[in-house]
């Protein structure tokens, strides 16, 4: 850990500055939001000591920037090699936030689609009764009745092919579907990352919040 700290560059952000391009970001001091690079909705709050990944599972990924707040922040950054040679002997580490970058991804994603237009708070509520699920190239996701019957698959990176009814559907970054029949599915030749709701959530989200781009079909 000595060395990766030896590796980091500081920068120090005014009020609304910003950095991107990195592989971890690490909050030292003051306030700042992560964001996707073309959207000013915030994904998360940074957390001082708590790490920032940027790379997920898939190689396709959504950009990320880090925002400082009204009193400015310092920020560490790394690049991905670095936290790839340091970390090797931990592959868990590397998984833990490989994992935790997914779920930054799948925010990002919501704020540059319809999510984006809730307000925060709302947003919030949202995401957090939503699983993330990451599906690799051409691997079958699994719909499994006590899960997501009739409930929600909403696509934030990639595609999913899907079969409902035995008819085809393929769903793109953005779209979301409520699943009326029984539906077998895969990711497709990029993978992706969704979010995943129950039928209860689903039914709630639908005539909600999700109305417009929850369209059964």
């Amino acid at each position: 850990m000595a060395r990766l700290a030896s590796l980091a560059r500081v920068e120090a952000l005014r009020a609304d500055e910003e950095v991107s391009g990195f592989g971890a970001a690490l909050l030292i001091e003051g306030g700042a939001s992560v964001c996707a690079t073309i959207v000013d909705e915030p994904v998360a709050r940074a957390v001082v000591a708590e790490l920032i990944p940027a790379r997920g599972t898939l190689p396709d990924s959504v950009a990320l920037r880090v925002v400082a707040t009204q009193g400015g922040a310092r920020v560490a950054l790394w690049d991905q090699a670095p936290i790839d040679e340091a970390l090797h002997a931990c592959p868990w580490v590397l998984e833990e936030l490989a994992a935790r970058a997914d779920q930054l991804q799948a925010r990002a994603a919501a704020t540059m689609g319809p999510l984006g237009d809730l307000d925060e708070p709302t947003r919030d509520r949202v995401l957090d009764r939503l699983a993330v699920r990451v599906a690799r190239a051409h691997e079958p996701v699994p719909l499994q009745p006590q899960e997501v019957d009739r409930g929600a698959v909403l696509v934030c990176t990639g595609s999913l092919e899907m079969s409902i009814g035995g008819k085809a559907a393929v769903l793109r970054a953005g779209d979301g579907l409520v699943l009326q029949e029984d539906a077998e599915a895969k990711a497709g030749a990029h993978g992706a990352i969704l979010l995943v709701a129950d039928a209860p959530t689903a039914a709630e989200l639908s005539a909600g919040p999700l109305e417009s781009i929850l369209a059964p079909r």
